[in-house]
């Protein structure tokens, strides 16, 4: 993920929904979209928009197979991250995925 990418990525992680996708992905590893939705109580289709963005930042990628489709975050991103996967250093600022977001 490059630096200049870095307003992409603020601006993805502003939203408490898009938030929340990371902070459940990089606790299980991967998850259903539909599952994403139900869990943070999305539509489906606002879902998948959210999702978009986050792919759009480099953060998230999904994978279909045959009606499931399947995200994880991604490599790029999660090679940013320390702490265990908790903190995700940007160089300009840091980010706490273990603590509640401030908003």
């Amino acid at each position: 993920m490059p630096d200049a990418d870095c307003s992409d990525v603020l601006k993805a992680l502003s939203d408490e929904t898009r938030w929340g996708v990371v902070k459940i992905l990089l606790e299980e590893g991967r998850a259903k979209v539909t599952d994403l939705a139900g869990r943070l109580s999305v539509p489906q289709p606002t879902m998948s928009k959210h999702l978009r963005m986050l792919r759009e930042a480099g953060i998230v990628v999904s994978e279909k197979e045959r009606t499931i489709v399947w995200c994880e975050v991604s490599p790029d991103f999660t090679q940013r991250l320390r702490d265990g996967k908790q903190m995700l250093d940007m160089g300009c600022c840091t980010f706490r995925f273990d603590k509640p977001k401030k908003n």
